[in-house]
């Protein structure tokens, strides 16, 4: 019997969530004889079912833009209170930032994919949220979870990968240069766990969406998610998921991370009286499962526990801050995608590792698009944390707020495939509200 249109929807659907973390692609292009990441053309795996996901949504009729925005009829004040008024808005700034681009492809390849995840984004606030059910999206977002945290904490037993190759696996090991390591109190060095995903980081910021998504099906379908788990111990689950995510010792997404569930879990024990004593209990069994990990993995914790001004980590990101910031006052930036490109013509003297995004996605934003671009983007989020408030929907906004919290520090949420789908997810989350949906 042949698939009906509905079916074939929801299969891809799914199958697209479950491979978020997967870093399946094909390098298109870099210049030069040695490959920089920063420099690169890829198509990823998720590239492909984001436009046929698209094209199906194309297929049903809908107009992306048009039908919101209304054009028709005369401008309003309710058209400038639209948060995608601003992200339309942003997306022209960063097309007009190619004009000061020294690499065009870099610049136009950049605003490609803005534009691939803004119609993501679109399509998941405007679709996919009414076409499929809410259970079985963050069932299988769980699912994906469960296997990249059996992989990172195999991962970690091995301290090397897997030769998980075909689902885009990095080549991991203490020995290879440039994989995410750390020197535990034995001054040992331990490899950070993965998953499918190119760095720890990512990983991380994944797993914390689905850590948000664990705890919405646990209290909110919880006639359900025994099946949906196949009868597994629902701590079991619990338990392989958080100890994945604390395998990543990705200091800032865990503790933004741990503190936003923290707000999430008090959100639901003042909002919902008859989940109190859940509440409470999925708080123990969080505390039970960490104080297991905390006793197994303490010299490794007590390393990444201390900061020093001095600590690579630290240095790093206040010389890529101070180096966005030499471009100086401009309305349109050095061009979409071109920091790295930029940071190579005017730092000729670096280490060729160095050569990375500024990790903090406003001051990129800002370096790249200029004052205009990140001004816009600032009103696009604004005016979607507005809505968001209006219709009372404090779960997502903390999800929303942790990531953007993240963005901060790091910037994969804006650079990486992975992180983009998971950052793009998060916000188009916002438009769930407590009087249509369940949550």
């Amino acid at each position: 019997m042949p698939l009906s249109y509905k079916k074939i929807e929801v299969y891809l659907f799914c199958f697209f969530l479950f491979s978020v973390p997967f870093q399946i692609r094909k390098i298109l292009y870099y210049p030069g004889w040695m490959f920089n990441e920063w420099q690169a053309v890829v198509v990823y795996g998720t590239d492909i079912l984001i436009a046929l996901l698209l094209l199906l949504w194309a297929a049903k009729g809908y107009n992306f833009l048009i039908f919101n925005f209304q054009f028709t009829k005369s401008i309003q004040w309710q058209i400038f209170k639209n948060p995608d008024f601003y992200l339309v808005l942003f997306v022209i700034i960063s097309a007009i930032s190619i004009k000061n681009s020294s690499a065009f492809y870099l610049s136009f390849y950049s605003l490609l994919k803005l534009i691939e995840f803004v119609l993501l984004y679109l399509y998941i606030k405007y679709y996919a949220i009414y076409r499929f059910d809410h259970f079985w999206s963050l069932l299988v977002l769980i699912w994906g979870g469960v296997f990249q945290a059996g992989v990172a904490v195999a991962q970690f037993i091995r301290q090397e990968s897997l030769g998980l190759w075909f689902f885009g696996e990095s080549v991991l090991s203490h020995e290879i240069r440039g994989v995410a390591v750390f020197l535990n109190e034995y001054g040992e060095r331990v490899v950070r766990a993965y998953g499918t995903t190119p760095h720890p980081n990512v990983l991380a910021g994944f797993l914390l969406l689905v850590l948000f998504a664990f705890c919405a099906a646990y209290f909110f379908f919880r006639k359900k998610i025994s099946a949906g788990l196949l009868n597994i111990p629902i701590s079991l689950v619990y338990g392989l998921l958080l100890f994945g995510f604390y395998l990543t010792f990705s200091r800032t997404v865990i503790f933004i991370g741990g503190v936003s569930l923290g707000v999430g879990l008090l959100w639901i024990f003042k909002e919902y009286k008859e989940k109190r004593k859940s509440v409470v209990g999925f708080i123990v069994m969080t505390l039970i499962i960490s104080g297991v990990f905390l006793a197994l993995f303490w010299p490794e914790v007590s390393s990444r526990l201390k900061l020093n001004a001095d600590d690579e980590a630290v240095t790093m990101r206040i010389f890529y801050n101070k180096e966005s910031l030499k471009s100086g006052f401009n309305l349109f930036g050095i061009g979409t995608g071109n920091f790295v490109n930029w940071l190579m013509e005017n730092s000729r003297s670096l280490s060729y590792w160095i050569y990375q995004p500024v990790h903090n996605i406003y001051l990129l934003i800002y370096s790249e698009t200029g004052i205009l671009g990140i001004g816009a983007f600032i009103l696009f989020l604004l005016f979607s944390f507005r809505r968001a408030v209006l219709k009372h929907n404090p779960y997502f906004i903390i999800l929303a707020y942790s990531l953007l919290l993240v963005g901060l520090f790091d910037h994969f949420l804006w650079t990486l495939q992975q992180g983009r789908i998971v950052f793009w997810l998060a916000l188009a989350g916002l438009t769930f509200s407590k009087s249509r949906d369940t949550i």
